[in-house]
């Protein structure tokens, strides 16, 4: 199962990630609601952190059309690649202190990478010079739950794709996709019981209301169209 960013970028409709997955039902879950993706947290000491060996458990469980996304920060970039590689991951997310030397090295070897950045910090003023296609904007204190001001994100006219995080929920994932126009939205926390543990219907309206609001606007189209 091998998912590459030309696939990714093709996606019709609003691109969604539920992150934070720590069951093999929950994945599951999320693949029936419709995700795109779900993310596997493979940080030390993260409330969500998972074992390389459960996350491999769990991708191999889900159906195709949906990619298994290992989040990393800060971590070796060979231990990322051989990471996602031995565990039958499709892309890795890279939420940490990672150079852009180091970014582009990793998004060189892997179908995919996405580079997560904080809303308004300098790096992602220019996030197409990391080499990831997408990219994350989150909140400052991921998996906070915490809102992102949504007035301090600038889009630029054209690729990479831009993934929308932080603080998202079933409540205002409409009015995010509304005002920001980002070809993906990604939740943890605003979609869960307890940290790692999710709720299937915040989940289930979660993916609903995310699909909906981009078919009936259009308004994925923040970036440029994928070329034939």
């Amino acid at each position: 199962r091998r998912t590459s960013s030309t696939q990714i970028a093709t996606v019709a409709r609003m691109f969604v990630k539920i992150c934070g997955i720590t069951t093999v039902a929950d994945a599951l879950l999320c693949a029936k609601a419709g995700c795109d993706a779900i993310g596997l947290n493979l940080v030390p000491g993260s409330t969500r952190q998972i074992e390389p060996t459960l996350a491999g458990e769990i991708a191999r469980a889900l159906p195709d059309h949906v990619a298994a996304v290992g989040v990393f920060r800060s971590q070796s970039p060979q231990f990322v690649i051989d990471t996602v590689r031995a565990h039958n991951l499709e892309a890795a997310q890279l939420h940490g202190e990672e150079t852009i030397e180091e970014t582009q090295w990793i998004a060189q070897r892997l179908p995919w990478t996405i580079k997560a950045f904080t809303a308004g910090a300098p790096g992602a003023a220019h996030y197409s010079d990391w080499g990831t296609d997408p990219v994350l904007l989150d909140a400052a204190e991921p998996g906070s739950g915490q809102t992102l001001d949504w007035t301090t994100v600038k889009l630029d006219p054209g690729p990479p794709h831009v993934l929308l995080a932080g603080g998202l929920h079933p409540a205002n994932v409409a009015e995010a996709i509304a005002t920001i126009k980002p070809w993906g939205v990604d939740a943890a926390t605003g979609v869960e019981q307890s940290p790692g543990i999710k709720d299937p219907k915040l989940v289930i309206d979660f993916v609903r209301r995310a699909k909906e609001v981009a078919t009936d606007a259009k308004v994925n189209r923040h970036v440029e169209e994928p070329q034939d």
